[in-house]
C-alpha cells in the first residue's frame, strides 16, 4: 500500500500562549493517507465544487454555465417541473444572461438576484459515479430591501465522471422540507407530477 504525505499539521494544546508565539507544548505531526483515501477526498472536493458552482450559476441567471455542469442528457427536477437535456437547461432564465461575470470588466459591483446557500453535503463516491445530498436555503430581497427565505430544500444529485476526468450532474432532484403531516412522504412531488403535461412528465426520473 502506497502512502501519500498530505502535509504537516500543528496540533495545539488548550494551554494559553502569548499572542503570535507558538506554545512550546504544541506538536507538529505529518498527516499521511493511502492513495485510495487521498483520491476519494479529492473526488469529494471536486463534487462539492460542482454543487457550489451550480448554485452560483442559478443565482447569476447563467443558464449556459449551469448547462455545462450537466451531462448532455442530464435532468434537473426542481420546483415541480423537469428540465431534460442541455437544450432545456439552456432555455432557463430566458436563454442566459448578457451580464458580465464579476471577474470581468464592469461586473464587480453587479448585484445577484438571489442567494442559494448549500451546506451539510453528504457525498458517496463509487468509482466514476457518486451521489451527493446537500441542504439548500434560498434567500431573496423584497421591495423593502429586507431579505427573506423562500425555500428550504435538499438537492439530491447523481454525478458521473466523464472521459475528460470532470464530474458532471447526470440528475438533480430538489425535495422541499415537508409540511406537518407530509414529512417522510412524497406528497408534494406527487401533486406536482399530476399537474405536469404528459410530455414533460415522461422525462421525470423516479430514481434520479
Amino acid at each position: 500500500m502506497r502512502l501519500r504525505v498530505v502535509g504537516p499539521v500543528v496540533v495545539p494544546t488548550h494551554q494559553q500562549a502569548e499572542p503570535g508565539v507558538r506554545h512550546p507544548a504544541a506538536r507538529t505531526v505529518v498527516a499521511v493517507a493511502d492513495d485510495d483515501t487521498f483520491e476519494r477526498w479529492v473526488d469529494r472536493l471536486e463534487i462539492r465544487e460542482l454543487v457550489e458552482r451550480s448554485a452560483r450559476a442559478v443565482d447569476d441567471g447563467d443558464a449556459a454555465a449551469l448547462a455545462e455542469l450537466f451531462e448532455e442528457d442530464g435532468v434537473l427536477q426542481l420546483a415541480g417541473t423537469v428540465f431534460s437535456g442541455r437544450a432545456a437547461l439552456l432555455a432557463m432564465f430566458g436563454g442566459g444572461t448578457d451580464r458580465p461575470r464579476w471577474t470581468e470588466a464592469g461586473g464587480l459591483l453587479l448585484q445577484p438576484g438571489s442567494m442559494h446557500l448549500t451546506t451539510n453535503p453528504v457525498i458517496d463516491v463509487d468509482g466514476d459515479v457518486a451521489t451527493a445530498e446537500t441542504d439548500m436555503v434560498t434567500f431573496v430581497r423584497g421591495d423593502d430591501g429586507r431579505s427573506r427565505i423562500t425555500l428550504l430544500a435538499r438537492y439530491r444529485d447523481h454525478v458521473r465522471r466523464g472521459a475528460d476526468g470532470r464530474w458532471r450532474l447526470s440528475s438533480r432532484t430538489g425535495v422541499s422540507i415537508g409540511k406537518p403531516g407530509e414529512v417522510g412522504t412524497d406528497a408534494e412531488w406527487r401533486r406536482a407530477l399530476a399537474r405536469l403535461p404528459d410530455d414533460v412528465r415522461a422525462h421525470f426520473r423516479a430514481d434520479g
